[in-house]
């Protein structure tokens, strides 16, 4: 009787397999940063034997199902020191790998060759490679094509019109499809002129868009700002068919289903492209199914989507990574009705009560969740204050040097503006390690002083306000808390002279003393009454309070004096815990 309980149940599961299961049903497998994964994933590829390939802003990791290991290049190769822009599986089992840097890696056998300006390659945005063996890349002057271990640019030839490549893509006929600086161009099979659509973007700050080819040919793209859509070809006369939703990356998978990562509003998945051909379906539509955050996604801000070789649909977003995939026979629901046939009315209790157990701790799990969130929102309001707010304040200060610098130096305009965008990439991935309450980025390598000091002048470049910086003490190693605390108060000391109190000189002392870390910040500027200080406190300053938040945390104090006409003191004393 069990084989023939077993025998109806995989019967059952084979005649509905090519029915899609709801999202929610699916086997869902989790990786966060506490299993080793990436939380700055960009791409994923699979290569030919099955690893998948993670590129993120923090370089190039490899997954084997059980490890996240860092890819570190072979004795004699070099790597680009900034992270991965794009990845691209390559037909003879290697993989394409595009830097942020522009720089091009073809790493196959072990070994990893770099391309660049010297190789012919201009700055490169992406690499695609066709089914029969051609590979180009979408760059900053258009397209190129490598042949012989050499890259060359072929836009004058292929009748390239614009002057980037931002996206580059091949379909399944072998037709190239590349995205410029505002509008989707297409090279036919066979021939050797792009041709123009007439479909211009509506929106294109340089994001790296995703195409997709459905069953019947039809191609998709992903048009971030606008939705999931079609894209004709010339003379077609079919009406676009779009999912409106703020699209980031699409993909569709071997049962012709459409996936769409969103920025902001999770997965939308679409499993019968042919009832919605030629419609618009608004962002909450029933024809697409809604999977979110509210549904176990680890993030509604979806970067990448990849389908590999056995059907595993993989998600990749900000918080870790994620796969989809079916169930098994013997995890489908036609096997557990199998199994409570036979097991009868006890079997059918015990499930009841396992099921009910399940739901009551499910509910436990998202009541914890959610209250953790709220703690969790006010952390992250003060930790982005402490990173976006300031790092784009200093920005905005050295801009307006630049501004007088271009006005009396024309030359210094380059360094300048190297300088400003420095200072933006480095913002953005320390404010990303803030969110995760990860140490600053600006401690990596180097010890207090020598980061407090690079992060104050890096503040105070192009400004004509002066510095003293003054080290006394022995220096040592401390907890990264009371460093982390001490960097951190230290910037929006100094951030709020600039900012606030138009301070012409500032002196910053630090003190290594035997029992504790004394950090002083003195500045001639404006000053403030007293009572107004207290008053901003109270009031929930994020400057201010956070400053004696992080102080507290630390278990250490921390004092603010100041007077209208005689500047301002922030004091704070720190344990000198290792």
């Amino acid at each position: 009787m069990l084989v023939c309980l077993l025998s109806f149940a995989i019967a059952t599961s084979q005649a509905v397999a090519t029915k899609s299961v709801p999202i929610d049903e699916l086997v869902r497998t989790t990786w966060t940063w506490k299993d080793g994964a990436p939380t700055d994933i960009r791409d994923l590829a699979q290569s030919r034997d099955g690893s998948l390939w993670i590129g993120g802003d923090s370089g190039l990791t490899r997954f084997d199902g059980a490890r996240f290991v860092q890819f570190k290049p072979a004795s004699g190769d070099t790597i680009p020191t900034t992270g991965v822009r794009s990845l691209t599986a390559a037909r003879d089992g290697g993989l394409w790998i595009v830097w942020r840097n522009g720089q091009v890696s073809r790493l196959r056998d072990g070994r990893l060759i770099t391309f660049g300006e010297r190789e012919g390659l201009s700055s490169a945005f992406e690499v695609a490679e066709s089914g029969t063996g051609v590979v180009v890349a979408g760059t900053a002057t258009g397209i190129a094509r490598f042949v012989d271990g050499r890259w060359e640019d072929v836009s004058r030839e292929w009748g390239y019109p614009d002057t980037e490549g931002v996206v580059v893509w091949f379909d399944r006929g072998g037709t190239l499809w590349a995205e410029s600086e505002a509008r989707v161009l297409y090279l036919p099979a066979g021939t050797s002129r792009f041709v123009d659509p007439q479909m211009s973007l509506v929106f294109q700050p340089g994001v790296r868009a995703d195409f997709a080819e459905a069953p019947d040919g039809t191609i998709w793209m992903a048009e971030f700002g606008r939705s999931a859509h079609t894209v004709a070809r010339v003379a077609a006369r079919d009406s676009i068919t779009e999912v409106m939703v703020g699209a980031m990356s699409l993909l569709i998978d071997r049962r012709g289903s459409l996936w769409v990562g969103s920025s902001g509003d999770g997965l939308r998945r679409v499993t019968d492209l042919g009832r919605i051909r030629g419609r618009k379906i608004a962002r909450s539509g029933e024809e697409a199914e809604q999977f979110t955050e509210r549904d176990g996604l680890l993030s509604n801000y979806v970067v990448s989507l990849l389908e590999d070789r056995d059907g595993g649909i993989w998600v990749a977003t900000g918080a870790g990574l994620q796969r989809f995939r079916e169930a098994s026979w013997y995890q489908t629901t036609w096997s557990r009705y199998a199994l409570l046939l036979l097991l009868g009315p006890l079997g059918a209790l015990v499930g009841v009560l396992v099921q009910r157990r399940r739901h009551l701790l499910a509910q436990q799990t998202l009541r914890s969740r959610y209250d953790a969130t709220l703690a969790e929102r006010a952390r992250i309001a003060q930790d982005l204050h402490d990173t976006l707010l300031q790092g784009f304040t200093g920005i905005t200060i050295q801009l307006r040097a630049i501004q007088r610098v271009l006005s009396r130096e024309p030359d210094g305009r380059s360094a300048a503006l190297e300088a400003v965008l420095t200072s933006a990439d480095s913002t953005l991935h320390d404010a990303r390690n803030a969110i995760w309450d990860m140490r600053a980025v600006e401690l990596d390598g180097r010890d207090l002083p020598d980061a407090l000091e690079g992060a104050i002048r890096s503040m105070v470049a192009g400004d004509s306000t002066s510095v003293d910086f003054v080290v006394r003490g022995d220096r040592r190693p401390l907890s990264p808390l009371i460093e982390t605390t001490a960097l951190r108060i230290g910037r929006e000391a100094v951030m709020n002279a600039l900012k606030h109190a138009g301070a012409g000189k500032i002196e910053v002392h630090l003190e290594y003393a035997p029992g504790a870390l004394v950090l002083r910040i003195v500045d001639d500027g404006r000053g403030l009454d007293p009572g107004a200080i207290e008053t901003a406190s109270r009031a929930g300053h994020l400057g201010i309070a956070g400053m004696r938040t992080r102080a507290e945390r630390a278990e250490g104090t921390l004092s603010i004096t100041s007077a209208p006409g005689r500047g301002t003191t922030v004091e704070v004393s720190l344990p000198a815990r290792n």
